[in-house]
């Protein structure tokens, strides 16, 4: 095991959990591949969840840790707020990297550095936060919390920084902005259609994200179907939605007479 003065522990869960579907699985994902790409380096050992399943991703050192399969989302935290900071202690590391905003541990021996993606719930509280049950009421409260308490915080954009420093009263000192990047080798342009098993048309707008109230898919549905009549191109979409939302999504596609004109990809 290395010197525990430059070891640094990197919360990798998001790998394992519904987040590997979205931003912050993909974010994490990148954020391994960059730093195993990297030549000068601290040691980083990476948190996973074992559960009995092969671990791959990175060839980092990695701590296998265990969560039940229920609660998936809900309650998970809580388990996460006893079980994460002896689970970093044994990693013998100086320096934490939590990820996923809902999992950042209580400083215990180590230093803190937590990534913001953004406010959206207490931005738009009247969307989010203030429906939210009692235990993600909790839950986030304690995330807003831990972002004061780490020493220091990575920002995805100006406007997160803008927004930690006017909600949360924080340092700008103590936010950096590291902007998102894209995989090279997943986007770039191909001489070549989409594969035809899709059954993408030749000409569509596309969109590619999750269902959050705040994308607003059903106004942008209705703007498509305003169009529709005047424009060679069909409408596709990409992104993974639950049993409820895709029932909403195929409603919205009834209301605004759009069948045969959308194709839903569901998560590609």
């Amino acid at each position: 095991m290395s010197d525990s003065s430059t070891r640094v522990c990197i919360d990798a869960t998001p790998l394992d959990t519904s987040h590997r579907f979205r931003g912050i699985g993909t974010y994490t994902a990148g954020l391994l591949k960059g730093l195993e790409g990297c030549e000068q380096k601290p040691p980083i050992i990476q948190l996973r969840i074992g559960n009995g399943q092969e671990i791959g991703i990175s060839s980092m050192e990695t701590l296998k840790i265990y969560r039940p399969a229920w609660p998936r989302t809900r309650l998970r935290w809580m388990l996460n707020e006893v079980l994460s900071p002896r689970e970093i202690k044994k990693t013998k590391a100086m320096l934490f990297h939590a990820t996923d905003p809902r999992s950042i541990p209580k400083k215990r021996g180590f230093s803190l550095i937590a990534t913001a993606y953004d406010l959206i719930p207490l931005a738009f509280e009247d969307y989010y936060a203030r429906f939210y049950p009692w235990d993600e009421r909790l839950s986030y409260r304690r995330s807003l919390q831990r972002f004061r308490e780490a020493d220091h915080l990575i920002a995805i954009s100006d406007a997160t920084k803008k927004d930690l420093v006017h909600y949360l009263d924080l340092d700008p000192d103590k936010i950096t902005v590291i902007p998102l990047a894209y995989d090279a080798d997943l986007f770039k342009p191909v001489q070549r259609p989409v594969p035809p098993e899709y059954g993408v048309p030749e000409r569509f707008f596309l969109y590619v994200g999750a269902h959050d109230r705040r994308k607003n898919i059903k106004y942008m549905l209705s703007a498509y179907a305003a169009i529709e009549n005047q424009v060679r191109e069909k409408f596709v979409f990409a992104g993974k939605l639950t049993p409820r939302e895709l029932k909403d999504f195929n409603a919205w596609i009834d209301e605004f007479h759009l069948n045969g004109s959308v194709l839903n990809l569901d998560f590609v």
